[in-house]
């Protein structure tokens, strides 16, 4: 048991007799005076100075009749379930019935107020939960629409998480039709870029004359024909992310420049005489 609630003749007697320890005590319930209480549904009026006198008074007993209190009235705070506590009311012609009544309205209220606060509880935990929980099914579980539940399918989520939130260039290796591209843009829209473009490209697909004007793009002048500037899919990507689909297709000389863009982060448009830098 400790103290929850007081009036201001508590708190006046004890800043006179500087007994400020009653204010932060704890009490065990089994002292023979709340364990009574608690026990029964009644109120019941305690002669303080006839239980001083059987030497087994609790502390709190001896602290009121130093305020010259000669009697207590008790009455069990409780529901059908619960035991709450107890009111506390120095009274020498005390009114039972009117403590019994008021302080079942007091239970209920506490009740009431222990209950919503406990629901507080409950659903902030939810909301916790359910974030905590959508978070990763997002990240995990939720790429792109793709469907596996299987453990190697699981090891790619897993690994598409890592991923997702680095800057790090990926290589995705898989038969045709095995769901690269899936692949790629649940790690695009898993990742920081999902608000910015996933540009595709099929190098496959590109004329041999065109894939490097296509890839890094050209300045006006560069050859005949290019009669304004253009960027290319890199900068294109630019803050976002570029899948090359089929890159082993690439010729060699166009992959090693490749590789300088990857690892280096820079790159050149054709006809220019300075490098560019893409993210």
């Amino acid at each position: 048991m400790s103290l929850f609630l007081y009036d201001k003749h508590v708190k006046t007697a004890i800043e006179e007799l500087g007994h400020y320890f009653v204010l932060d005590a704890v009490y065990p319930i089994a002292d023979g005076i709340s364990d009574l209480v608690l026990a029964g549904n009644a109120t019941i009026v305690f002669d303080l100075q006839e239980w001083i006198d059987k030497g087994n008074a609790p502390s709190y007993f001896h602290f009121w009749r130093s305020m010259d209190v000669e009697k207590c009235v008790a009455t069990p705070l409780q529901t059908a379930t619960q035991k709450l506590g107890i009111f506390w009311v120095d009274s020498d012609e005390p009114d039972i019935e009117m403590m019994d009544s008021m302080c079942a309205q007091i239970s209920i209220a506490m009740s009431n107020i222990m209950a919503n606060e406990q629901l507080i509880q409950y659903k902030q935990l939810l909301e916790s939960e359910n974030e905590h929980l959508q978070e990763q099914i997002k990240s995990i579980y939720n790429f792109s629409d793709i469907i596996g539940t299987s453990a190697p399918m699981k090891r790619v989520y897993q690994l598409m998480s890592l991923v997702a939130h680095s800057n790090a260039t990926v290589l995705i290796q898989g038969e045709t039709g095995t769901g690269k591209e899936l692949i790629a843009r649940g790690i695009h829209e898993s990742s920081p870029r999902k608000n910015k473009l996933m540009v595709k490209v099929n190098c496959a697909a590109l004329p041999l004359t065109l894939i490097e004007s296509e890839l890094f793009g050209y300045e006006r002048g560069a050859f005949t024909g290019a009669f304004e500037r253009r960027i290319g899919k890199f900068e294109l990507a630019h803050h976002g992310t570029l899948f090359l689909d089929e890159i082993g297709e690439l010729p060699l000389e166009v992959q090693v420049k490749l590789l300088r863009v990857l690892q280096e982060r820079e790159f050149e448009r054709l006809g220019s005489k300075t490098g560019d830098y893409d993210e």
